[in-house]
């Protein structure tokens, strides 16, 4: 697989990514091999490597480790995981979209979750839409 030239590499293509690939476990960090995705914002160096956060996959995070440069590969994409991100990346646009119109048509210039949710239920409620439709969509709304 393809290594890192350097840790700046390295560091730059994980916060991109938003995976770390562990091969190797020169320095004892604990965590199996294999890839985790990482809190991007934990992403740095040290004198020792690269240290980040890696997540569980039921949503947790792992302890802050260290790694090596020689412990961790290039994140081979797939087209699954490309298109995986494109979907996500398309609702975390839409959310924000849907905000900054809410914020418009009330002619406000600061964002309130609590109003943001009272002002989209009323709207659903005007709706023709089924009350099962209606609840879904509210529901989706509570839960943010």
């Amino acid at each position: 697989m393809a290594k890192y030239k350097s840790v700046a590499e390295a560091v730059k293509d994980i916060k991109v990514t938003g995976q770390i690939k562990i091969v190797g476990n020169s320095n004892g960090h604990g965590l199996p091999l294999g890839t985790y995705k990482v809190d991007v914002g934990s992403v740095a160096t040290n004198s020792a490597g690269i240290y980040a956060t890696c997540l569980a996959e039921n949503g947790g995070a792992y302890a802050r480790y260290t790694y090596m440069l020689k412990d961790i590969e290039m994140h081979t994409e797939t087209k699954e995981s490309i298109q995986e991100r494109i979907t996500e990346l398309k609702s975390t646009i839409s959310v924000y979209e849907a905000k900054l119109s809410y914020m418009e048509e009330v002619g406000t210039s600061v964002y309130d979750e609590t109003e943001f949710k009272v002002y989209h239920t009323l709207k659903l409620i005007d709706t023709k839409k089924s009350k099962a439709e209606k609840a879904k969509l509210i529901a989706q709304l509570i839960k943010g």
